[in-house]
């Protein structure tokens, strides 16, 4: 199979994410003090866990966010949603999705020390992401931000936002990384395999 446009690559990628296996995040609201504000903290929660926090709104409408050892045995665990900030409401209607970036820092003294990192992208944001993999070879970060800067920049704002120190206003991280697209690299591959494509290394960024 010859890819002749970058639509026809987002029609295999959006078919390909509808039989992905993912994990549903949403979104805990917080009451960040020190600034102060709100802030909103994304967190993984499986089916039965929505199901029972469901319940726990019916019972306590509003509030049920500040009932969560109702649901969740671990205190550590609740603490951690939030980051030790006062939750004030989970979004239980909107789920969001994370993938897998690689964080790459280089040493003064030239070693790299790697790291995975999960960041949000709507669906419509990773399926372009996939699709410019399928018809672009090579592509990597470069590349997507020449093509889709708007794109680009939302990754490293997010990766920016993972590495964020709330306390001290900077960032946890000591030296200057790179960041790799591994999940979308890897489900381009699959695609690639499944529809036997023969990708296009001169494709024209300037479609």
């Amino acid at each position: 199979m010859i890819i002749d446009s970058l639509e026809e690559s987002k029609k295999l990628a959006k078919q390909f994410l509808t039989t992905k296996k993912r994990k549903n995040y949403y979104g805990f609201t917080a009451y960040y003090d020190i600034e102060p504000d709100m802030v909103t903290f994304t967190n993984p929660l499986d089916d039965e866990e929505v199901k029972r926090l469901r319940m726990l709104k019916n019972k306590y409408d509003e509030r049920f966010a500040r009932h969560l050892d109702e649901v969740f045995d671990d205190a550590e665990r609740i603490k951690n949603f939030t980051h030790g900030f006062e939750l004030m409401c989970i979004d239980l209607d909107h789920i969001t999705h994370k993938y897998d970036f690689g964080c790459h820092q280089m040493k003064p003294d030239g070693t790299i020390t790697s790291t995975t990192v999960c960041l949000e992208l709507s669906d419509k944001e990773y399926i372009t992401l996939v699709a410019w993999h399928i018809f672009h070879e090579p592509f990597n970060m470069n590349v997507l931000r020449i093509c889709e800067s708007g794109l680009y920049n939302t990754i490293m704002r997010n990766m920016d936002n993972h590495f964020r120190d709330f306390d001290m206003g900077t960032l946890r991280i000591d030296h200057p990384y790179l960041v790799t697209l591994d999940e979308a690299a890897s489900d381009c591959e699959t695609i690639v395999k499944q529809h036997d494509i023969r990708r296009n290394k001169f494709a024209s960024l300037w479609l």
